[in-house]
């Protein structure tokens, strides 16, 4: 039923993203479009505490194990490995859509990470599992533990849209978005994170993505031709798909060897979205 809810919710902003796709020139994101962003943050801040307090009441192990598949779409140490894969093979192939869809991809994911970090810098929301409730904030303490918005949200959002936009087959980006709504179940089920911080995290992706792939613009500011160069053809969905599974094979294959050798040389460990670090632990 949460997940229906979901899905219902964010089937309000899906249709604009469709119909973006194929266009090459940025439209431009209104007042308006802000203005109901946070209007409807602001009315899903009602429901925060009452779908809370159903989801953990009804809460179960299969639910669990589901939560932890869809989970991985917000991984940094997925998503990220996924998007260099894509760059990767198109430099070894030389080719230019792929080197250039890797590029969107991997700045799209560090926008959305970046907006992340300061919002929950700034804002100081306490997650749900603090229990002291989805009102109470602490603004420029850290970003240790606070909630909003998602960050798991953020990375699986600006990862399907960019992703979406390579196919105009309506099937495909359904199941696209659909996997990035799971990833904002996944964190209502682990009790991470409330629903609002749901709503502006997809929100942060999908803007990221739209933003640096061209496809809106803000304040005139338009994105660099190399990632958005009119009139050039972006990568197929299966060579970008490939490309991302080749990259997250070959990162996790890494992580395994290095495991099992316990080698001192050293290694970037992919952390948990819990220990994301950029220069000290920072927790989604």
């Amino acid at each position: 039923m949460v997940m229906a809810c979901l899905a219902l919710l964010f089937s309000a902003i899906v249709p604009t993203i469709s119909a973006q796709s194929v266009r090459r020139e940025g439209s431009p994101i209104l007042v308006g479009h802000v203005g109901a962003t946070a209007a409807g943050a602001v009315a899903l801040f009602v429901l925060d505490e009452p779908l809370r307090n159903l989801i953990q009441s009804n809460r179960t192990q299969f639910a669990n194990d589901v939560a932890t598949v869809f989970r991985q779409l917000g991984e940094v140490s997925v998503v990220y490995p996924a998007s260099f894969g894509v760059l990767g093979v198109g430099l070894l192939a030389s080719h230019a859509e792929l080197k250039r869809s890797g590029a969107q991809m991997a700045v799209s994911l560090t926008f959305a990470a970046g907006i992340t970090v300061a919002g929950k810098f700034i804002l100081g929301r306490a997650r749900p599992s603090a229990e002291d409730g989805p009102w109470s904030y602490e603004p420029f303490t850290g970003i240790l533990d606070k909630a909003l918005p998602s960050g798991h949200t953020a990375l699986a959002f600006a990862f399907a849209a960019t992703l979406a936009d390579f196919t105009d087959a309506t099937a495909a980006r359904a199941l696209i978005y659909a996997a990035a709504v799971g990833t904002g179940w996944s964190r209502l089920n682990d009790d991470r994170h409330w629903l609002s911080d749901i709503w502006l995290g997809a929100v942060v992706g999908i803007t990221s993505s739209k933003l640096v792939t061209g496809r809106w613009t803000i304040l005139g500011i338009e994105t660099p031709d190399y990632f958005a160069e009119p009139g050039v053809e972006p990568a197929s969905l299966v060579e970008v798909v490939l490309g991302a599974a080749a990259g997250a094979a070959i990162f996790r294959a890494a992580r395994l060897v290095a495991s099992s050798a316990q080698s001192a040389v050293p290694f970037v460990a992919p952390l948990s979205a819990s220990d994301w670090a950029v220069g000290a632990r920072l927790r989604f």
